[in-house]
């Protein structure tokens, strides 16, 4: 039974260290593990925004604009876009049920694979970027 405890015992500091990876480490007063901070080098003017993605940022741990490829900002009061092209790598992003006027931002996201535009009654359609078949969009209903 004994060997049976030793056996656990890399199992459990596996798991031990994954459930604290967002903590400092210190053994004898030395710092031996501190985690990468949070991703923050981006300005978004719109309030809303920058709520939704601050929020996703600190969900899903992003420590860099590379590594947010999906935000979900419906129903969050949205007017601007501006600032969003600093996460090159987002794939999806639903936009749905916003204030958008303009979409133009969309254009330099070249990852993106599913954008929901859909419930922007004012979204200026001409800005939406071109039919790309590999972008599955949603558009609002005076775009279709």
């Amino acid at each position: 039974m004994g060997d049976n405890n030793y056996r656990l015992l890399p199992l459990l500091a596996a798991l031990l260290s994954g459930a604290c990876a967002d903590y400092e480490f210190s053994v004898n007063d030395k710092l031996v593990y501190t985690p990468l901070p949070l991703f923050s080098d981006y300005v978004l003017p719109d309030r809303g925004l920058q709520d939704c993605v601050s929020k996703t940022i600190s969900d899903e741990k992003i420590t860099r604009a590379e590594l947010l490829e999906s935000l979900n900002c419906s129903h969050a009061g949205i007017e601007s876009i501006e600032g969003l092209e600093r996460f090159t790598q987002l794939q999806t992003l639903n936009l749905g049920h916003n204030q958008l006027r303009d979409a133009s931002t969309l254009n330099v996201l070249g990852e993106l694979q599913r954008v929901n535009l859909e419930g922007n009654p004012e979204l200026n359609c001409s800005s939406i970027p071109g039919s790309n078949s590999s972008v599955e969009l949603r558009l609002p209903q005076h775009c279709r």
